[in-house]
């Protein structure tokens, strides 16, 4: 399971770890598996773009990323996450098919 943390008051706010410990939690929940950062695992070259930000940037400014937030459970997630490279030509671009019903 991928939930991490419970703080139901930052349902929807950026998520930032508040420590070492806790980023490493949320690493080995979320990172470890996903295709972002696969490579960079592998070759130690091209790390996720998500994770980098995150480390980059401060939580409150705009260019911090904001796939890292906290669901309405209040649960640590990220957005980015998938297990194997999207079928997209753009792997940042999210589509999605409604069936009619």
């Amino acid at each position: 399971m991928h939930e991490v943390l419970y703080m139901p008051t930052m349902a929807r706010k950026p998520f930032q770890p508040s420590n070492g410990t806790e980023g490493m939690i949320f690493y080995a929940g979320w990172c470890e598996s996903c295709w972002r950062d696969r490579e960079y695992q592998e070759t130690q070259e091209n790390g996720c773009p998500i994770l980098a930000g995150t480390m980059l940037h401060d939580v409150d400014s705009e260019e911090y990323p904001k796939e890292w937030v906290h669901a309405d459970n209040g649960r640590a997630v990220c957005l980015g996450y998938a297990v194997e490279k999207p079928e997209f030509d753009d792997p940042d671009q999210m589509v999605f098919e409604l069936e009619a019903t």
